[in-house]
């Protein structure tokens, strides 16, 4: 087996640690890769472990952000091995011996080392049969900014329905909001929408952070799941995504770049273009082609693939 270590930066509320959990979980389901997660504060840390071992290759489950030491100058020492940059966004400090994108939809470039995987969804869930709700019930989560667009999501619940519930879960973010300030005032403009224009829909909202069993468990006792980030053009995927898809249950968005990777679905999940009622009514139906693309057979073969791949032209 081939020994692979997936370095993160250790953190609870967390989208990129978050994200970098899930695809290692998966990962140890291969029979080739040996692979450890190695979730780390500082630098000193990761050189301690180098120390006293070393892998055959080295992946960063990158940002800028939560991997700032990651730099060509503190990896120098380390390039026997390669050094791989699982990219989110936000750019790059050092220079990757290749790349493993997270964005699905971006172009693949085996020759110059640059690789694409699918999402890493749940499968296998056991959560039973979905929950028969007395009123139509809405559910989103997300760290609490504005680009959310929380109450626009009160807006059109207010709007398409005489009577609801809403769900909101939106903690506070360990980079950004740590204080949680932001998602607080998301909420009072969500209060506002309500009062001004349906008080009949009902409000329930948490700020803590749900670990990903319940997550799933909250998810999959809506009747949407209701995602309306801002266009955001320099964004990447949207992780929230992953969790909604994976408990099977209606979805709908707005035309964000973040939501790229489902937004071509038919019929359509796009809110602009069909109403909640619509997208409760048509099920899954539209999201069925996306989990045979985003299974996890699919990832753990792009990752051999890549790791077999980057380890025979550079690593002989």
């Amino acid at each position: 087996m081939i020994r692979v270590w997936m370095v993160s930066r250790r953190a609870t509320r967390c989208g990129v640690a978050d994200y970098g959990q899930r695809i290692y979980a998966i990962l140890r389901q291969s029979k080739l890769l040996d692979i450890t997660w190695l979730e780390v504060s500082n630098a000193e840390e990761f050189l301690d472990r180098w120390r006293r071992e070393s892998p055959a290759i080295i992946l960063y489950n990158y940002h800028p952000y939560v991997l700032p030491w990651v730099t060509d100058e503190f990896l120098a020492p380390l390039r026997r091995v390669p050094q791989v940059a699982i990219y989110h966004e936000g750019g790059l400090a050092f220079q990757p011996d290749a790349i493993i994108n997270i964005d699905s939809t971006a172009q693949e470039d085996a020759g110059q080392l640059h690789f694409v995987s699918p999402r890493p969804l749940f499968e296998r869930l056991e959560l039973g049969p979905p929950p028969a709700n007395p009123l139509p019930t809405i559910g989103s989560f997300g760290f609490g900014f504005p680009d959310k667009n929380f109450p626009l999501i009160a807006y059109l619940v207010a709007t398409q329905f005489p009577q609801a519930r809403l769900r909101l879960n939106i903690p506070f973010a360990e980079f950004g909001d740590d204080q949680g300030l932001s998602a607080r005032r998301e909420v009072e403009k969500v209060r506002e929408v309500l009062r001004g224009l349906n008080p009949r829909v009902e409000l329930e909202v948490s700020h803590d952070f749900i670990e990903q069993a319940e997550m799933l468990r909250w998810l999959h006792a809506n009747d949407l799941n209701l995602f309306l980030y801002d266009k955001s053009e320099a964004r990447s995927l949207s992780s929230t995504i992953d969790y909604a898809l994976s408990v099977r249950r209606p979805i709908g968005i707005s035309n964000s770049v973040m939501f790229r990777h489902v937004a071509q679905v038919q019929p359509t999940i796009l809110v602009h273009q069909a109403s909640l009622p619509t997208l409760i009514s048509q099920g899954i139906q539209p999201l069925l082609p996306l989990y045979e693309q985003h299974s996890h057979a699919r990832l753990i073969a792009k990752y051999e693939q890549a790791i077999e791949t980057i380890l025979r032209r550079r690593w002989p």
